[in-house]
Order: C-alpha cells, then sequence, then structure tokens
C-alpha cells in the first residue's frame, strides 16, 4: 500500500466564491430600498416647493422694480380708416439719466404646517434725475405735447408687494400714487404719479395744488425722490433703466445669493448679514433712453434683472440626498466587517442576518428624513446615527456570539457616521472629502484582508496548503 498526498480539493473556494458573490447580490438588491428612500426625499422636497410657493404667491413672490419711467402723452398725426387725417393719442417714455435705490430687507421667517418660507419687508428710498424731454431725438410726429399729463412711473411685478403708498416728490413738491395698467409692459401693473393739473383731479388730495408752471421746465432736470414700502418672498430684483443705476442693499440675512443680469461691484457678508452695491451703465444693456409706444419688446427689459435671493445655504432635503448617495457604502462595509468575522472566527453567518443588518442601515435615512423636517439637521442626524449603530451593535452582540465581537461594528458605524456628517455639512468641499475618505476606506478593507486565502475561506497560514493524504492499495502482484 502506498500514499499519496495531494492539495485540498477546491470545495471551500467554491463555497467562498458563493458567499462573496451572495454578498455582493445582497448589497446591489439595496439599491432598490436606497432608490425608493430617494423618491420619496424628492416627494418630500416638491411638497415643501409648493407651500413655499403658495406662501410667496400669497406675499407677491418676489418682486421686481421697474422705474422710474417718465411718460408724456402726445397727439400724432395719422390716417382713419376713411382716409382722413386724425389725432391719435401715443405716449412718448424717457428713462432717467441717474438712478439711485437704497434700503434694508427685513427677513421674516414664515411656517406654513412644517415647512418655513422666507419673507421680507424693504422701505426702499428712490432718486431719480431727469433731462429735459427731448421729443425730436424720438423723430415722433407730435403735433401736440400733452404735458399737462405727464406721469412717472415705477412698474412692479406684482402690486400686491406694495405695503405702503408711495411718498414721492418732484422737484421739491409732494405728489400722491396711484395704480394703473403699465404703461411700458414690462409687467402688468404699476403706481402711477401724475405731474399735471389733469393729475391733480385724479390724485387722492385734491386741495392739494399742483405746480402753476408746467411740470417738466425746458431746458433744466428735474428730480424724483420717492419712498416705497415693499414686501416679498426670497429676494428682489431691479432693471437698469437710469444711464447710471446704483442700487445699494443690505439686511441681517448672512447667506445671499446674487445673481440676475449683473452682480455688485462691492459686497460684503458676515454673520451679522451682507452689504452689496451694483453700478450700472447704460452702455451695459441694449435699449435706448427713450422711445415710444411699442418700440422696445418688454422681454429685453425684463432680462436685464439683477438682485438678491435670501437663501439657506444647504437644505434638508439636500442634506438627505447627499446622505442617500452613500447609502451603498453603509451597507458594504457592516457586510465586509460580518464576512471577515465569518473568515477569522470561523463563524457561519446566514444570509437573512445579513439582510436585517442591511434593513436596518437603510432605515437609517427615512429616520433622518423624518426626524429632519421636525428638529434641527444635527439633532436629526446624531439620533438616528446613535440608535441605528445601537441597533447594528446589539444585534451583532447575538449574531457574533460575544459582546467583543458585537461591539467591533460599534467604531465602524461610528466612524462612517462621522464622516458622513462631515460631508453633508460641507458645501464647498463635500466631493474633496468625500473622495479622500472612500479611498481611505478601500485602502482600509484591503490592509484588512490581504491576508485572506479567498480559495480556502481562512486566514493564510491557518492550514493553508497543508496536503490532505490520500489512501490506495496496491494491487497484489
Amino acid at each position: 500500500m502506498s500514499e499519496l498526498r495531494m492539495p485540498r480539493l477546491a470545495g471551500r473556494g467554491n463555497s467562498a466564491t458563493v458567499k462573496i458573490l451572495s454578498i455582493g447580490i445582497m448589497v446591489l438588491a439595496f439599491l432598490v430600498p436606497l432608490s425608493m428612500i430617494s423618491s420619496l426625499v424628492g416627494e418630500r422636497e416638491q411638497r415643501r416647493d409648493q407651500a413655499v410657493a403658495a406662501v410667496a404667491s400669497t406675499a407677491g413672490g418676489s418682486p421686481v422694480v421697474a422705474g422710474p419711467i417718465l411718460n408724456v402723452p402726445y397727439l400724432a398725426q395719422s390716417t382713419g380708416a376713411d382716409g382722413k387725417a386724425i389725432s391719435v393719442r401715443r405716449v412718448a417714455h424717457f428713462l432717467p439719466g441717474s438712478v439711485t435705490i437704497s434700503g434694508r430687507m427685513n427677513p421674516q421667517r414664515r411656517a406654513r404646517g412644517i415647512y418655513e418660507a422666507i419673507l421680507f419687508t424693504v422701505d426702499l428710498s428712490l432718486s431719480a434725475r431727469f433731462g429735459s424731454p427731448d421729443f425730436s431725438a424720438l423723430h415722433a410726429d407730435a403735433e401736440r405735447i400733452l404735458w399737462n399729463e405727464s406721469y412717472v412711473s415705477v412698474e412692479l411685478s406684482d402690486m400686491r408687494v406694495l405695503r405702503d403708498e408711495p411718498n414721492t416728490t418732484w422737484n421739491g413738491r409732494r405728489y400722491y400714487a396711484t395704480g394703473a395698467t403699465a404703461s411700458v409692459g414690462i409687467f402688468n401693473s404699476e403706481t402711477r404719479v401724475y405731474l399735471g393739473a389733469a393729475g391733480n383731479q385724479l390724485s387722492r388730495s385734491p386741495d392739494t395744488p399742483g405746480p402753476s408752471a408746467g411740470p417738466l421746465p425746458d431746458g433744466a432736470g428735474s428730480q424724483l425722490e420717492m419712498q416705497i414700502g415693499l414686501g416679498g418672498a426670497q429676494g428682489i430684483s431691479f432693471l437698469p433703466l437710469g444711464g447710471t443705476t446704483t442700487v445699494e442693499l443690505s439686511s441681517s440675512w448672512s447667506t445671499p445669493g446674487f445673481d440676475g443680469f449683473a452682480l455688485p461691484v462691492t459686497r460684503s457678508i458676515d454673520a451679522n448679514g451682507f452689504t452689496a452695491r451694483w453700478h450700472l451703465l447704460a452702455l451695459n444693456r441694449n435699449f435706448p433712453q427713450s422711445f415710444l409706444d411699442a418700440e422696445i419688446d418688454p422681454r429685453l427689459i425684463r432680462a436685464t434683472d439683477f438682485g438678491v435671493s435670501l437663501i439657506k445655504p444647504v437644505d434638508t432635503y439636500q442634506r438627505v440626498t447627499r446622505a442617500v448617495k452613500y447609502g451603498v457604502l453603509f451597507v458594504l462595509l457592516p457586510f465586509v466587517a460580518l464576512f471577515l468575522f465569518e473568515v477569522h472566527a470561523k463563524l457561519r453567518i446566514h444570509p437573512m442576518q445579513y439582510l436585517l443588518i442591511g434593513f436596518a442601515v437603510s432605515v437609517f435615512y427615512l429616520l433622518l428624513l423624518s426626524l429632519s423636517e421636525q428638529l434641527p439637521f444635527a439633532a436629526a442626524f446624531w439620533i438616528s446615527a446613535g440608535a441605528t449603530t445601537l441597533l447594528v451593535t446589539t444585534y451583532a452582540f447575538f449574531v457574533l456570539a460575544t459582546w467583543k465581537r458585537g461591539f467591533a461594528l460599534l467604531p465602524v458605524l461610528g466612524t462612517l457616521y462621522l464622516f458622513l456628517y462631515v460631508v453633508i455639512q460641507s458645501e464647498d468641499y463635500a466631493l474633496v472629502i468625500g473622495s479622500i475618505g472612500l479611498f481611505l476606506i478601500v485602502a482600509t478593507i484591503m490592509t484588512l484582508t490581504r491576508g485572506v486565502d479567498w480559495y480556502g475561506l481562512r486566514p493564510r497560514g491557518e492550514g493553508a496548503g497543508t496536503p490532505t493524504a490520500v489512501h490506495s492499495e496496491s494491487p497484489a502482484n
């Protein structure tokens, strides 16, 4: 009888391959609940946006201020249907040579259910200088200019944003405002101040006399001063209608967003709020300083709006969405830890136990979403993370048979949640922090598994390569 020695067969290697593949399939399967959670986040965000939009709409939305504009009616020659000459009333529009607007925005938080909208009030001081209207430059066929019917208008995106009646002076004399259909048509409506005798009859105070001379002195400029109180939601914008347009805004809001046609030339932002100053020239836009009715497409003017928004830097749903993007990692790493216990401690862990731990880790995101709608995000995150870590660690004690092994998952999950919190709290450096963190995680896994005999599903040196004796009997001669 002779003895043949041959390596161990690959039965355990096949078992290791099946185990690894099953873990991979389970990890991929968790993409389904994570995708459902991501859809739920989007649905809740949409509900929030609808609630905020409803509050903003009630407040008049984000106001856009277009003005002031000097409007001078005149009679022009035209031909009627019967071929006879008739006079047609038209309006010439003159933009100011300079406009200066200043104000301070006072933000207010308004809740609708569990959602919050950012409203504000602002008192604007508007100063504008107009030159003497020049009809010859417009090539207008003006049969007669109706100076006493002239008026100054400020168009608004929504008249509901007006909080008080504008206090207006023209060349030092006070005038009263009235609402009207927009003259230029940039928006639908405007606040209008009539300057001549006809305007006095329309004013709310008919006892207040108008200027005895014309409202527009020849060869001299006219000065407009207006105090106007507005309200709105989310932000405010302006249109650069002056030869030079200067806007200065300040607020206690510390996270503004500057957007639109132009950015501020100077700005200062700190924990106490912001100040910003815009300065634009007529050369920066593509419409003239004076024009007749229907000569300018209002869309060209609306396209030049600029302003500021009161924004939240990273809101709840953006943070939860960031967290869900790392969901597969939070399922994979506990699975890797359990698999390493199988290898080193020679345990057998059932796939159902893997699945239960994966579901526990996935429920973290539902907890985070629901609690963050009720609590500050930091509190919601750490309550959810603490509850999930406690649940997984306690269950791992029963799966792995000892407290020592069960507690081994505590630093794994603790480090993961700390890493996740840092990533989702960071705006500018989230990508670089996330990529470095993932690199370190992969490096750690490679280090911990570098001595594993993947064919035999055991640490190297632990019976690895031990030959198996196979006995056979030689046939008798």
